[in-house]
């Protein structure tokens, strides 16, 4: 893979989980629109589990795409699916216990 299109995945996948954190960041801002309490440790590490999310998915699928042809070795595709299954669980994990702080339920914590 080029050097190029490596980038350009890392910067969609960086894309791609700031436009899924974006719906929670938009509704923390709008309970809580002081800067001294916004959680930037929560969305920073959400961003991070989405963003590592979608660089792995991304070349999954590109090899899955091509003909069912396996151009990726199988153990690097389990290991690659055992690490989404793990992210997409710690993700809404967390969204799931933040979600009443981030619909704006006092005492939330």
């Amino acid at each position: 893979m080029t050097r190029k299109r490596s980038v350009g995945n890392l910067i969609s996948a960086a894309g791609v989980a700031l436009l899924l954190i974006s719906p929670l960041i938009v509704l923390q801002w709008i309970d809580q629109p002081s800067s001294a309490t916004f959680p930037i440790f929560l969305f920073g590490m959400l961003w991070l589990m989405a963003a590592i999310f979608a660089a792995i998915i991304v070349p999954l699928f590109r090899s899955l795409g091509k003909g069912y042809r396996m151009s990726m070795h199988p153990a690097t595709m389990l290991l690659s699916a055992f690490l989404l299954v793990l992210l997409a669980a710690t993700w809404g994990g967390i969204v799931n216990d933040q979600m009443p702080c981030f619909l704006g339920v006092p005492n939330c914590d």
